[in-house]
């Protein structure tokens, strides 16, 4: 037995570096990451509702990014030396990016009001991000990218029942939700494997602001499903398996006595007993 266990990690092993370097759903997060790194930049000029800024591609800023537009006030004042420490900031507005340039950048006040010599930010704080897979797109798949999204620790990801490929329906969700942004995750079948499609909506007004898409090989989906079959119990196979100290009727689990341990409940319908689910029962109350 644990020479077979051996042979099936190390062939895991050997299919996860085999596709270590053309993992494409690495590839689809680090495309989305592009949009939320942290950035701060200065507004040169404001015309109407376009701005200017002092930050550009060699700041990897890209068509798309929301900006808030910081404007300084008071000064802060050390309260015995008398020296200023800073000024106070507060967010006036939102710049969304339209051209960008090697140096500098233009975009469109989306929100608020802006002026020259307001700071632009991206801060690091996680991004609410509702993901929305529809009912099309490989479970292993979008469960995959949902992982490695997660645990890049910028994204503060925001579950929904919701299975659609509906825009509206998508962003009315993200925003009863508190989210920012809105995921959406879709598939298609392709030559030999699967195209998953991915679009992005700023959720404050639907816009869209990236739709991009990865090809999936058949041999990558397969990995993810790897294994499984060794270490999941079959539909309807039972995990755990108990001969039940009396004739009961009726089953249940829960904590039923606030102690934050699972316990099974039994009962004929007239009477009920606790146990805690060990390698057998162990009686705790009646």
């Amino acid at each position: 037995m644990k020479r077979i266990l051996l042979i099936l990690v190390f062939s895991i092993v050997m299919v996860s570096f085999a596709f270590a370097e053309e993992d494409p759903i690495t590839r689809l997060k680090d495309s989305t990451l592009m949009f939320f790194k942290p950035v701060t930049g200065k507004i040169t000029s404001v015309e109407g509702n376009k701005a200017e800024m002092d930050i550009g591609r060699k700041n990897e800023i890209m068509p798309g990014m929301r900006l808030n537009v910081l404007s300084e006030g008071e000064p802060f004042i050390h309260p015995v030396t008398g020296e200023m420490l800073g000024r106070v900031e507060s967010m006036t507005g939102k710049v969304e990016v339209k051209d960008v340039r090697e140096e500098t950048s233009s975009g469109v006040i989306v929100e608020g009001n802006a002026k020259a010599g307001d700071k632009v930010r991206i801060s690091g704080t996680k991004v609410k991000v509702l993901f929305c897979q529809d009912k099309k797109i490989d479970w292993y798949l979008a469960d995959e990218y949902y992982r490695k999204l997660k645990e890049t620790g910028r994204i503060e990801m925001i579950d929904t029942a919701l299975e659609t490929s509906d825009e509206t329906l998508v962003v009315n969700e993200a925003r009863r939700l508190g989210a920012e942004i809105a995921l959406m995750l879709t598939s298609k079948e392709a030559d030999k494997g699967t195209q998953v499609m991915q679009k992005l909506l700023w959720v404050s007004d639907g816009s869209k602001f990236f739709e991009t898409d990865v090809k999936v090989d058949v041999a990558y989906a397969k990995e993810l499903k790897f294994g499984e079959e060794y270490f999941t119990p079959s539909t309807g196979e039972a995990i755990l398996a108990y001969n039940l100290p009396f004739g009961a009727r009726f089953v249940t689990t829960g904590d039923f006595d606030g102690d934050g341990k699972q316990e099974i409940m039994l009962s004929t319908g007239r009477d009920a007993r606790a146990y805690l689910p060990a390698t057998d029962l162990q009686f705790l109350w009646e």
